[in-house]
């Protein structure tokens, strides 16, 4: 019945208003745009997922180094969607019969409608690929201190001969009781379902409470609760989180609480401290029970083989530090390190005798830890983005020892061209096996034209050098494969 209901939602759509799309060649999945009253740091999801808020912080600024407090910053909520052009078309061909189209239309009055399709027969048979996503948004003001969204989405995902579908909707309501105090009520739905192998039914709901009794003071609460058909070992999950956090000096914030999960609660706490302008360091302590998500778990490109008897992991403690630098909105660099003992850590494996892999959770506690660089310089011509992890735990499956890429694009009279390198180190596939997975490299080079204020021509390439690219056992690709397409904002 949902999906029937979601499907007549597009037919309406596109019988009465313009269909439209996001640009097949736009792999950004948000939006960046600025409150008056805040530095640049908030982001839009494109797609978010169904039980998940539209709005998140960026990484390098958490929610409680925001000045004022959130709270405060006034009673008007942030557009559901901010698009310059209301209908966007793409389209593009490619090799080993690679195809595909999208529309976007965005309308002024905070409603989005989306579709996009693709296909590819794959450089080998067990690489083919259909694809099909819809979805659609509405958010607005229902009163001049009450916000509302509805959100529904509709994926169906062909690998070869595994077929993946997931479809629900997501609803909630943001309101102001008085002006130090905002409640933020979601309800969503969700099925998923993989043909043959089984399915999960997800139904959740909470609620948030944000409320400054003093100036520069916060007091945080949510509360949620969810029940999956899916997930044996867990079914129904009861979270509630308290926090309390105060602002010294107008450059120190620090806070903690207590993080409820069932019958057991974990002590937290955090502090940020900010060294000059635009620069940060922060330490997190956080040991929780994590719910396991059994669409992000399957609904994905990867081949995989379900497990409805996952246990939630646990982390015994866990720590984050956090130094982070931004100038503007495009300019920024942060450098993170983790660590935290597990028990029940979820981890990846390759099932034997098959090419899929699973999730398991490992039978003893383990041992995460690591380094991630992220940095961008966005405000330059040309324009540079880089990201490396160093992981320590490179042992455990599919959990490689370094990652790294690296991207450069320069605008010029004629044309945009960009290109882009990606490392990722050998990764082991079989718990108790020596067992792996060949570290690889990829290039891949684009170049796009304005033909005109609202047509643009693109074209890309992607492992131009032939590299042997394996990501999962039995899954390999060893070709260029090029692509090149035309974008319409209408």
């Amino acid at each position: 019945m949902m999906k029937r209901l979601i499907l007549c939602c597009a037919v309406l759509v596109l019988m009465f208003g313009p269909g439209a799309v996001k640009s097949f060649s736009d792999d950004e999945d948000v939006d960046h745009f600025i409150l008056p009253e805040t530095p640049p740091t908030i982001e839009r999801i494109k797609n978010p997922p169904l039980d998940q808020p539209f709005l998140k912080k960026q990484n390098f600024v958490d929610e409680f180094d925001i000045s004022p407090a959130p709270v405060l910053v006034g009673l008007n909520f942030p557009r559901f969607t901010s698009s310059v052009n209301p209908v966007e078309v793409g389209l593009y061909n490619g090799s080993f019969a690679s195809r595909g189209g999208s529309m976007v239309y965005s309308s002024s009055s905070s409603a989005e409608i989306s579709y996009s399709a693709s296909s590819t027969d794959g450089e080998y048979q067990n690489l083919a690929q259909q694809k099909n996503i819809f979805s659609c948004g509405y958010g607005r003001d229902i009163a001049p201190d009450k916000y509302f969204y509805l959100y529904l989405k509709d994926t169906d995902n062909i690998l070869s001969d595994e077929r993946k579908g997931y479809y629900g909707f997501s609803s909630g309501c943001d309101w102001y009781t008085r002006e130090n105090m905002n409640l933020k009520l979601v309800l969503s739905y969700a099925k998923g379902e993989i043909k043959g192998l089984g399915a999960d039914e997800s139904v959740s709901a909470s609620l948030k409470a944000q409320w400054q009794p003093f100036e520069s003071q916060n007091l945080n609460m949510t509360a949620a609760s969810s029940k999956d058909t899916g997930l044996g070992a867990g079914g129904v999950f009861n979270d509630t989180l308290l926090t309390y956090d105060a602002m010294l000096f107008s450059r120190i914030v620090i806070g903690g609480g207590y993080h409820f999960t069932g019958s057991k609660a974990f002590a937290q706490g955090y502090i940020t401290a900010g060294l000059a302008p635009g620069t940060k360091i922060s330490v997190n302590y956080a040991p929780e029970i994590e719910k396991a998500d059994w669409g992000r778990l399957y609904i994905n490109d990867d081949h995989v083989q379900l497990n409805n008897n996952i246990l939630y992991p646990e982390s015994l403690y866990s720590y984050t530090e956090k130094l982070s630098y931004y100038s503007g909105e495009k300019n920024s660099v942060e450098f993170e390190v983790s660590q935290a003992l597990w028990k029940n850590y979820v981890l990846w494996e390759s099932v034997p005798g098959a090419n899929l892999i699973a999730p398991a959770n490992s039978g003893s506690e383990v041992y995460v830890s690591g380094a991630r660089l992220k940095a961008g310089l966005g405000s330059c011509n040309p324009s540079f983005s880089l990201s490396a992890e160093k992981n320590l735990n490179y042992s455990l499956t599919f959990i490689p020892e370094y990652r790294f890429s690296a991207g450069i694009e320069a605008v010029t009279k004629i044309a945009v061209f960009g290109a882009a390198y990606s490392y990722t180190g050998q990764m082991y596939y079989q718990a108790g096996s020596q067992k792996q997975l060949d570290a690889y490299d990829n290039v891949s080079v684009s170049v796009k034209k304005a033909v005109s204020g609202s047509v643009e021509i693109r074209a890309w390439c992607d492992n131009i050098f032939s590299k042997k690219l394996e990501t999962q056992p039995g899954f390999v690709e060893d070709a260029p494969v090029f692509y090149a397409g035309i974008d319409l904002k209408l």
